[in-house]
């Protein structure tokens, strides 16, 4: 990382720890480029300009190529790689995954397979819904419905269906 001056036109960076030098003395500065600095005058969009991959606009707006940010990073709009920010929202170019933060017990939190009916969501709630599931574990519920075909597998102890035992 080095200290950057701009003077007479020119952006120097700095080779050594210098006070009192002026940016022009080779010993301390090296040039690196031409910048164009506007403040604020009607002859150009931006403030601030350095070559082609760096500008300030007037609006406040950056454009910066292959930078690197440190800190806090405020945005609702916009987007970062493929990922979309839209208010509350970050979600996939395509709509298939995303992540809603507003609040609410029956928001969609987390999903994936569209965003509109999405075949696969957890609500802030705690509600998952999943088509096609394949669940491996423990699984504990207090209620439900199974439809369709029920498969248990090997063993069957100390069940109930309707008061009835399965088991042995």
């Amino acid at each position: 990382m080095h200290d950057l001056v701009f003077y007479q036109d020119i952006t120097y960076k700095a080779i050594t720890f210098t006070t009192g030098n002026l940016p022009s003395d080779p010993t301390y500065w090296e040039a690196v480029l031409p910048y164009s600095f506007i403040n604020g005058g009607i002859e150009s969009e931006y403030s601030l300009k350095i070559g082609a991959n760096f500008a300030v606009y007037k609006d406040g707006s950056l454009i910066a190529y292959n930078g690197e940010f440190t800190g806090e990073i405020t945005a609702d709009s916009g987007s970062v790689a493929n990922w979309v920010i839209n208010g509350s929202i970050l979600e996939s170019q395509s709509g298939n995954v995303g992540l809603d933060s507003t609040f609410g017990e029956s928001v969609k939190s987390i999903w994936a397979g569209g965003s509109t009916a999405p075949k696969f969501y957890v609500t802030q709630a705690g509600y998952l819904y999943a088509e096609d599931a394949s669940i491996k574990g423990r699984i504990e519920a207090t209620e439900g419905q199974i439809f369709g075909k029920l498969d248990i597998g090997e063993y069957l102890n100390d069940s109930y269906i309707n008061g009835y035992s399965l088991g042995e």
